[in-house]
């Protein structure tokens, strides 16, 4: 078995494991296997679309998820007068994060379709677009907004509307379903709640980004890799958890990822969790092309979080890496052996 850092080419021998040459050999057509070759019927060979255009692309994908967003947005504020982008959780803008978050969508549909992984680019795209829609559920609004039977885009501009608003608006606080207080009209201070908004918005769009940046990703084949299995294991005692993870980390680095298996699946199932502060999930991915098999550990600490619980990722806990389709054998199977991507399904 040999192995690569996560990101790096797996090293595999030559000969039988020819599925790894380069996607761009001088006689199948692209010199880049990051890029998109599309074969028409009656070409003489492959097109490559640039990086550039790919980002247009998934760009025009998020986009139109973003201004479907901003519809249906508009329409549930002037339907059922619910503005779930103002929405605050312990001064957290959780519906403007959660609307940013729905309109980026097509952002994490496109990438995975073209098998694309966005660049620093969309990057700024996605935080462009973002904080577009914010602005485009305030423009519907002020197109259509009719007051005394004289539309208000006839009587004033855009900004002048914005200004309006921002400065005019207030805060209710909720304790449950009772109003406990409120701010009054805020002035100039409304500013601020709408930049809370935008960043809303642009946090919502950016963990989309992360997330697609995140996943697992074959270089050689420009290819997200296919889940084959998850499995989440608990603990309560954080010296058992913090030895489990050392070593782990130890086989990690070592090539044993059997013992990998083992160490982790000795912690208790996912059914004894509700009283335990820390987890682990063990993911198997392959590459449904080149077959290349990938193989990672994330931990986690529930913490609390205003009223609630949430489980936070532990930086620096996390191992991956690629091998070779070996399958991997979990004590609990012994009687059957069989690999992670037929054990685990139930969990």
């Amino acid at each position: 078995m040999r192995l690569s850092a996560c990101g790096e080419k797996p090293d595999v021998e030559s000969g039988e494991s020819a599925q790894f040459d380069d996607i761009a050999s001088e006689e199948s057509g692209p010199s880049d296997a990051g890029d998109l070759a599309v074969c028409g019927l009656a070409s003489p060979g492959p097109v490559v679309i640039g990086k550039f255009v790919r980002d247009l692309i998934i760009t025009a994908c998020g986009a139109l998820t973003s201004a479907v967003t901003a519809v249906l947005l508009y329409w549930l504020q002037e339907a059922f007068h619910a503005s779930i982008y103002t929405w605050t959780w312990w001064f957290i803008p959780a519906g403007a994060i959660l609307a940013g978050f729905a309109a980026s969508g097509g952002y994490y549909f496109g990438a995975r379709y073209f098998a694309y992984r966005p660049t620093r680019q969309i990057l700024l795209n996605v935080i462009g677009v973002s904080v577009g829609t914010f602005f485009l559920v305030h423009w519907l609004r002020f197109m259509f907004l009719n007051v005394g039977g004289e539309l208000v885009s006839e009587r004033m501009s855009f900004s002048t509307y914005l200004d309006f608003l921002f400065r005019h608006q207030s805060l209710t606080f909720f304790v449950g379903a009772r109003d406990v207080a409120t701010t009054g009209v805020m002035g100039v201070w409304g500013y601020l709640h709408a930049l809370l908004q935008i960043g809303g918005f642009a946090l919502g769009s950016v963990s989309v980004f992360h997330w697609l940046s995140w996943l697992p990703y074959c270089e050689k084949c420009s290819r997200y890799l296919s889940a084959l299995s998850r499995e989440t294991r608990f603990e309560n005692d954080p010296h058992a958890f913090a030895s489990m993870l050392e070593q782990t980390a130890t086989a990690f680095n070592s090539g044993r990822l059997q013992d990998v298996i083992a160490r982790h699946a000795a912690l208790k199932p996912s059914q004894s969790h509700r009283r335990c502060r820390f987890k682990s999930t063990l993911w198997v991915r392959f590459c449904p092309k080149c077959g290349v098999h990938w193989l990672g550990l994330s931990a986690y600490e529930r913490v609390g979080v205003g009223l609630s619980w949430v489980w936070k990722e532990i930086k620096g806990a996390t191992c991956t890496c690629f091998y070779e389709d070996t399958p991997l054998v979990s004590p609990e199977s012994a009687e059957a052996p069989r690999p992670p991507c037929l054990r685990d399904l139930d969990h």
